[in-house]
């Protein structure tokens, strides 16, 4: 069954990719086309933008912002297809607003299952992150049967290995080369997340 949006547009039926997890103060939910634009907003903000080499001189048209975030968005999705698990839209349970993306990544060749987050500068410094992240690594222990979760970022990216932390990772003293980056990598091990 169809629905009809407009002029002769036909949309399908929806098929649910990622389960809803829903924490004290969030929900995670699939992304959807209704969290384009605030999900660009976030994503090009120069705060984000500067821990994935920043935003182009002169900055894209708010057109091209929209078409490159909708290929991320795609991705994730179909990341959940290829692989089962992913990164979710993270939403205020109060109100529906956006505070950024949550989940699980491995594209081809990544080093493991890693946790990663991406919040709006606005809401840093609230845990929303940490919530999120613990959220999506607890979910991946008991859903996916996960040995090892891991993370990674930039050497210089504190704020984010403070989060990696918090969430129970620890750092291994590994350096890796991911995203043609050099990255610090944490992890947390089933038997030990399950001791905590």
């Amino acid at each position: 069954m169809s629905d009809r949006r407009g002029a002769g547009d036909i949309v399908p039926e929806r098929h649910l990719i990622a389960p809803t997890l829903h924490t004290d103060r969030l929900r995670m939910v699939a992304f959807e086309e209704r969290h384009l634009d605030p999900f660009t907003r976030i994503q090009y903000d120069p705060r984000v933008a500067e821990w994935y080499g920043g935003l182009p001189d002169p900055p894209h048209a708010w057109s091209t912002q929209l078409e490159q975030t909708w290929r991320v968005m795609a991705m994730f999705a179909g990341h959940w297809v290829l692989r089962g698990f992913g990164q979710w839209a993270v939403e205020d349970a109060a109100t529906g607003a956006l505070l950024g993306r949550v989940g699980l990544w491995q594209p081809e060749g990544w080093p493991g299952v890693e946790v990663g987050w991406l919040v709006h500068p606005d809401r840093w410094g609230r845990g929303y992150a940490t919530e999120a992240a613990r959220a999506a690594v607890e979910w991946g222990f008991a859903t996916l049967d996960l040995d090892r979760i891991i993370s990674i970022t930039v050497p210089h990216n504190t704020r984010s290995q403070q989060v990696m932390r918090k969430v129970g990772l620890t750092d291994t003293g590994t350096t890796v080369h991911a995203g043609g980056h050099e990255q610090v990598l944490f992890a947390v091990g089933r038997e030990e997340w399950s001791t905590r």
